[in-house]
C-alpha cells in the first residue's frame, strides 16, 4: 500500500469507515476524482467496499 493509500484509508476510517469521496477529498485536500480513483484501487486491493457512491473500510 503507498503512502497515498494509507492517507485515504486512515480517513475513510476516521470519518466513521463509510465515505463519500467529495468528502474524502475534501478531508485530504485532494479533488473528489482522485480521491475517488485511489477508493476504487483500494477495492481493487480487497480494503474498501463501494456502497452505492460511497466507499467503506472491509471489516477484518
Amino acid at each position: 500500500m503507498t503512502a497515498r493509500e494509507k492517507e485515504i484509508f486512515e480517513t475513510v476510517k476516521r470519518l466513521g469507515g463509510i465515505a463519500h469521496p467529495t468528502k474524502i477529498g475534501k478531508e485530504m485536500g485532494i479533488s473528489a476524482d482522485y480521491a475517488e480513483q485511489l477508493c476504487r484501487d483500494m477495492v481493487w486491493q480487497g480494503k474498501f467496499i463501494k456502497q452505492g457512491l460511497k466507499f467503506k473500510v472491509k471489516a477484518g
